[in-house]
């Protein structure tokens, strides 16, 4: 019979045990995810300074060896955003923005006014260096009352990294702009989420990677 682990209201079969972390299937927020699940305090200086200089270091430079693959990927994205928008102002804020590419594609295609969000101090200075406009922070709830109202909100690739992903959808609306419905009321325009956790086979063997260094690079899975 597989073991059954709680920690602090998450309670769910374990699926893997790796240098004082568990991986669990959670009951109560039906995600896989790590426990303990790692503080904002323990999540600044990974994803603030390691995770650009030791956990991926070769990052933007695969960022730039793929962008004619990207630019078409990006294309498609702003392509959609355009038409559910319709006219009128285009700006967007992307959320785990990177190295800015996503970014730099929208400055180029014309008519979007950008901005990024971006944990990594390198990241967010290379994105810089190409003049984007990016704030180096993590998306809560100060952050996203002080970036002000976008009419795209886009996050690629974040949710696995947060350790709480409702929170963060709690948080993502706040960026995004009210428009006048036909019913007189207000709603919000357009937002973009998109995972790639699906590739992993097989959520705690990724975790284990991640739990050996005791750098929880990823600590949510929806597989």
């Amino acid at each position: 019979m597989a073991e059954e682990s709680a920690w602090q209201g998450h309670a769910g079969v374990a699926l893997d045990i790796v240098n004082g972390f568990k991986v669990i299937d959670c009951d109560a927020c039906h995600f896989k995810h790590i426990v303990p699940i790692p503080t904002p305090a323990e999540l600044e200086p990974v994803y603030g300074h390691e995770y650009y200089s030791t956990g991926k270091p070769l990052y933007i430079q695969h960022h730039l060896e793929d962008r004619e693959w990207l630019t078409l990927e990006y294309a498609e994205r702003y392509g959609l955003f355009e038409r559910l928008l319709g006219g009128g102002r285009r700006r967007l804020l992307d959320v785990g923005s990177g190295p800015g590419m996503f970014l730099l594609h929208g400055l180029e295609r014309g008519g979007w006014s950008v901005r990024g969000l971006e944990p990594s101090s390198q990241a967010a200075a290379y994105s810089r260096s190409l003049g984007l406009d990016v704030t180096q922070a993590f998306l809560n709830a100060d952050t996203a009352e002080r970036l002000g109202r976008f009419d795209v909100v886009h996050m690629s690739e974040v949710m696995e990294h947060v350790p709480d992903p409702r929170a963060t959808v709690r948080f993502r609306p706040r960026c995004a702009p009210r428009a006048a419905s036909r019913r007189g009321g207000s709603r919000p325009r357009t937002t973009s989420t998109t995972s790639t956790c699906g590739r992993f086979s097989a959520c705690s063997l990724s975790a284990s990677r991640w739990c050996r260094s005791r750098r929880p690079f990823q600590s949510t899975c929806s597989c």
